[in-house]
C-alpha cells in the first residue's frame, strides 16, 4: 500500500495481503466506523480534511482467526484549495490555499 500525506478526489487507495487461505480484505472509516468490503477505495469528493481509514486482511486456519491491519492517516485535497487562472495576454497566475 502507497502511503501519502495527501489525496485528491479520484485517486485510489490499495490494500494488499497474501496468504494461505486467501485473506479477506476490507477498510475501516475511524471516523465514522463505515466498513468498505473491497481491498481498493476510492478517495472521493465527499472525504474533506484529515481522514483515518484501517485496512484489515483476516484469514482462518484451524479455527484460529489471524487479522493483520494497517492505519492510513491522510488529507483530502478539495479542488476549491488549487486554482489556476489564465488570462488572455498569456500572464498565468496561480494561487494556493494552505
Amino acid at each position: 500500500m502507497e502511503e501519502k500525506e495527501e489525496y485528491i478526489p479520484g485517486e485510489t487507495v490499495v490494500c494488499l495481503a497474501e496468504g494461505l487461505p486467501t485473506p479477506e480484505i476490507f477498510w475501516t472509516d475511524e471516523n465514522s466506523g463505515i466498513v468498505i468490503e473491497n481491498a481498493t477505495f476510492i478517495i472521493t469528493s465527499a472525504m474533506t480534511g484529515q481522514q483515518k481509514y484501517t485496512c484489515a486482511a483476516s484469514n482462518e486456519i484451524r479455527g484460529v482467526i489471524h487479522v493483520e491491519t494497517k492505519t492510513l492517516d491522510f488529507r483530502v485535497k478539495t479542488s476549491s484549495e488549487h486554482f489556476t487562472f489564465i488570462y488572455s495576454f498569456n500572464m498565468r497566475l496561480e494561487l494556493k490555499c494552505l
